[in-house]
């Protein structure tokens, strides 16, 4: 029945952020972690019932040097437009507003090209320079469904940390389940993304 349905879902849910907290413990590993945790929620998302444990660990091995170097490459870019951020956050002016706009703008691109490149990393074999093309390219396709990913993730982060009180609330929904609800919710949108790109490419193949 659907309750039950849903317990075990929670369930799922439950053992792949504790998986992926474990594993993400070494903070560079935390690439994998992300491709591993997308490998898992894609099939949830596509109601594709397996061993969770298994699947994210299969992944993990699997995909953890390209997921490594991605993530790597990611984090120094998005440490450096953090810098600038902080550097320009005491300039006035017009020209101050505008330079911290668009430092802002770009961190929240390579974060919408992190979730698609570990997602396409989970999913599709590619070079690194091909996944994170492809990445981009998706990110600005597809960009309503690009803001509203890093819409929900920002909201539940923003939300989680708005006080002291929420912080203490909030610290036991995140070692439980607030990771892999944020991939399984993304993992909705990306999977009909996915299903559109694969769809376009078997009707080309038939031409």
């Amino acid at each position: 029945n659907g309750l039950f349905r849903a317990l075990g879902k929670l369930a799922d849910l439950m053992l792949l952020n504790i998986l992926f907290l474990v594993c993400s413990l070494p903070i560079f590993t935390i690439g994998a972690s992300f491709t591993a945790m997308y490998y898992v929620t894609l099939k949830l998302a596509e109601n594709e019932e397996g061993y969770i444990a298994r699947g994210f660990l299969k992944s993990f091995k699997q995909n953890f040097k390209q997921a490594t170097i991605i993530w790597l490459i990611l984090l120094v870019i998005g440490g450096f437009l953090g810098a600038d951020l902080y550097l320009t956050s005491s300039a006035k002016g017009s020209v101050g507003m505008a330079l911290r706009a668009i430092f802002a703008a770009l961190e929240l691109l390579v974060l919408a090209v992190g979730i698609y490149a570990f997602a396409l990393t989970a999913r599709y074999e590619n070079s690194i320079k091909g996944t994170i093309r492809n990445a981009l390219t998706l990110t600005l396709a597809r960009f309503p469904s690009s803001i509203l990913m890093v819409a929900i993730m920002i909201a539940l982060i923003g939300i989680s940390i708005w006080n002291l009180q929420l912080i203490t609330f909030a610290l036991p929904f995140w070692a439980l389940f607030g990771v892999s609800i944020i991939f399984w919710i993304n993992s909705k949108l990306l999977r009909r993304i996915f299903a559109g790109i694969e769809d376009h490419t078997e009707e080309e193949v038939e031409e």
